[in-house]
């Protein structure tokens, strides 16, 4: 195992970029390549500069209308060039300066919280709280039924409660750690359009609960008589690093972590303070791995939930470098082969069997004894990491058979943006670090006037997104290698656990069935903030 500040300088130097120095320079060649309007999955050069809030008047048409995903994908790449944008004087990205989570809601917190907030443009980060999915539907049910057929005797499962990833059903979600031995943390942001919704309809206060049934769809026009902007959510992966020159290539800030110990039990746990118990914390680098931009468009009151990963470039080609990619969507009985072009990537250890990947440490007694208090990471007797992999290659799941390829729109609409990014014309893009990430793919609903409280979003498992007759387009393999590592298996998208049935929250009664249960913010709202009855 080489850790990543080495791993960086390997790359960085084929690349011509220093780690030592933190200059940047474009891997690729520049030459001139403007991108046709005539293009479908047409990338205005001006989106790339100093990029205006996105607007949308129209209402995207369905497959039987235009077969295209590029209307979706066009919007999210603008919905990201302008969360990503840096700020004024600053090499961090705008969606930063909209309010966390905790800013959101920390207002309305009881003095016992766990979460403390972190004035200015200091991340607050956590490991990943748990997040299970609102009530699974039939097909989802099925799916866990057959993996717990399959382990008769499931592991033991004692969850740290702020350092889970998802998990589906009633199953608990686990820690990612990287190949440094330290958590990925996570953020969670929304836009000022997001926010007026939530205090506009009553859920930022400690009766969330009681105004959920009746609050609206999230904001959207079937026929928009000027252009509006969307309601945004963002949710951001952050791997820790020794600073900028570490990893010049990434967005890198200032971030606070929470402290961990091992407790008089022997398991991990925050360090709290003060006579209210709140979480210590210690101030670290971190680089952005991932940011899920998650929309509403006109018309898509689901909203259209997309995914950028972080990317490299290999063999003279951008590919993502978070962790490697399955060579062909899995199947029962054949091995799975995994595809490699970098020795070793922040999420994956070189040489792991697919057969060790994607699954969490379950023993929280093997986490704390190898948890290092002084170096916060889990280095003690010998490193403890997770790596994980992607499982469906190209983000796809349905289908008969299910495809393996990327879609042709998402590989069009990023060479377009790839285009811009090596534009010999365009020097103002030489340094800018969005030009490192791509998008992996999105889902939205293809008939989203179907939309109705207490309903699950899946196509059936024989029909493609593709589909005429498909509910759900896009990509419904869709997840993140840094934010969905240990669900791909049973649950294989976004809306996998965000519909409109009713949440259930630990220790809490279950969410009524809402519109706004398409976002966790509420559900992890009452989660942390809201004491227990």
């Amino acid at each position: 195992m080489r850790p990543f500040f080495v791993l960086s300088s390997v790359l960085l130097s084929a690349m011509g970029v220093s780690s030592l120095t933190g200059r940047t320079a474009i891997p690729l060649k520049r030459q001139a390549a403007a991108v046709a309007p005539s293009d479908p999955c047409f990338l205005p050069q001006a989106l790339f500069g100093n990029t205006d809030k996105p607007l949308f008047q129209d209402v995207p048409p369905p497959h039987s209308v235009n077969p295209s995903d590029c209307p979706f994908y066009q919007p999210a790449w603008q919905q990201f060039l302008y969360a990503t944008k840096p700020l004024p004087h600053s090499h961090l990205p705008n969606f930063l300066s909209f309010k966390s989570f905790q800013e959101i809601f920390a207002r309305n917190a009881t003095s016992g919280s766990k979460s403390d907030t972190i004035n200015g443009l200091m991340l607050q980060l956590e490991p990943r709280d748990i997040e299970r999915a609102n009530s699974p539907s039939e097909a989802h049910q099925r799916l866990l039924d057959e993996a717990a057929s399959e382990n008769s005797t499931p592991p033991r499962r004692e969850p740290l409660d702020d350092t889970l990833q998802a998990a589906l059903g009633k199953g608990v979600g686990g820690a990612l750690i990287d190949q440094r031995g330290h958590f990925i943390y996570y953020a969670i942001h929304a836009n000022p359009e997001m926010v007026q919704f939530l205090r506009d309809n009553n859920l930022t206060g400690q009766d969330v609960v009681a105004h959920l049934p009746s609050a609206p769809p999230f904001a959207s026009l079937t026929a928009a008589s000027k252009k509006v902007p969307s309601l945004v959510e963002y949710k951001s992966a952050w791997m820790i690093v020794d600073g900028p020159s570490a990893a010049p290539l990434y967005y890198v800030t200032r971030a606070r972590v929470p402290r961990y110990t091992v407790n008089s039990e022997g398991k991990l746990a925050t360090v709290l303070q003060g006579p209210h118990g709140r979480v210590e914390t210690r101030p670290v680098w971190v680089a952005l791995l991932a940011l899920h931009v998650v929309f509403t468009l006109p018309g898509h009151p689901e909203m259209i939930w997309s995914t950028f990963e972080h990317v490299g470039v290999y063999n003279g080609t951008w590919q993502r470098d978070n962790a490697p990619a399955a060579q062909s969507n899995p199947a029962v009985g054949t091995p799975v082969t995994l595809v490699i072009n970098r020795p070793d990537y922040p999420l994956y250890r070189s040489d792991t069997s697919p057969t060790q990947c994607n699954t969490f440490i379950t023993d929280a007694t093997e986490m704390a004894n190898h948890w290092d208090a002084n170096s916060q990471s889990f280095t003690k007797g010998g490193l403890l990491q997770t790596s994980v992999y992607r499982m469906y290659t190209g983000s796809k799941f349905g289908g008969n058979p299910p495809s393996s390829d990327e879609d042709g729109d998402v590989q069009a609409v990023n060479n377009n943006a790839t285009k811009i990014f090596t534009d010999s014309n365009l020097k103002r893009l030489e340094g800018d670090r969005r030009q490192f990430y791509r998008l992996v793919g999105a889902i939205w609903m293809d008939k989203p006037a179907h939309l109705k409280v207490g309903m699950a979003l899946a196509n059936p498992s024989n029909i493609s997104t593709d589909d005429l007759n498909a509910d759900v387009a896009g990509e419904d393999g869709l997840g993140s290698t840094a934010m969905e590592s240990f669900t791909e298996g049973v649950g294989p998208n976004c809306f996998s656990c965000h519909d409109t049935q009713g949440v259930p929250i630990a220790k809490h009664p279950q969410l009524p069935a809402s519109y706004v249960n398409l976002s966790h913010l509420m559900s992890k709202f009452v989660g942390t903030f809201i004491p227990t009855p």
